[in-house]
């Protein structure tokens, strides 16, 4: 688990500072929801080696997410029994809901600022697929 959080470090340090890239060129960086929900996938494909089961809420991986730079003492870069299902980790624009988590599928949500779903992951994808509102 340590790598993922070592892999967003590195990601979000160089893509969140004031860059102004064309988000459409091959080198861009990921956005925030896609990068998120892979991680979490593979977040959830190790805590299911471990478990057998999916987990139901975000508090029971060991994941750490923020969005941009970051001291390992800050709140919100992991989440608390209080987030239950529901979290939008700190400086992130969007809220990340585990809609579905059984013993054998997951399916997670980015829900934007204005309360739409945007983009979502289930098991067995690589990458989020973008909901077309």
């Amino acid at each position: 688990m340590k790598y993922y959080t070592f892999l967003l470090i590195n990601v979000i340090f160089f893509s969140f500072c004031k860059n102004t890239q064309n988000m459409t060129k091959s080198h861009s960086i990921t956005p925030e929801p896609i990068l998120f929900l892979e991680l979490a996938a593979s977040a959830f494909e190790e805590y299911f080696e471990e478990n057998k089961t999916y987990p139901m809420n975000w508090y029971q991986l060991d994941f750490t997410f923020v969005n941009g730079p970051y001291n390992i003492n800050d709140s919100n870069i992991k989440a608390t029994k209080q987030d239950e299902n529901k979290w939008q980790p700190k400086k992130c624009l969007y809220t990340y809901i585990i809609k579905n988590a059984t013993s054998d599928n997951f399916r997670i949500i980015a829900v934007n600022s204005a309360g739409v779903i945007e983009y979502e992951i289930v098991k067995g994808m690589e990458t989020p697929i973008k909901i077309i509102n």
